[in-house]
């Protein structure tokens, strides 16, 4: 599976618009890692001809299913 990942500190207003461009070409995913928020907005299911996804969902604990491996909210922000 594609999925594109974006990390964001202080550019997530600008990652919000990239992700608008990898609906268009059909990215599946793509998720912006929100450094800030300690979360991650997994944006699915996309709808090329709006330039969007139809899915939004944001995680901040827990654990993220990808291509059959499981992650941790905490391995992606391990707690310092």
């Amino acid at each position: 599976m594609i999925v594109a990942v974006e990390v964001s500190d202080t550019t997530f207003a600008d990652d919000l618009r990239k992700v608008a461009e990898y609906a268009e070409v059909g990215i599946p995913q793509a998720w912006i890692v929100d450094v800030r928020r300690r979360r991650v907005v997994v944006h699915s299911d996309p709808v090329r001809a709006e330039r969007r996804y139809a899915a939004v969902t944001s995680v901040s604990s827990g654990s993220l299913e990808l291509a059959g491996t499981t992650i941790t909210i905490d391995e992606i922000f391990p707690q310092m």
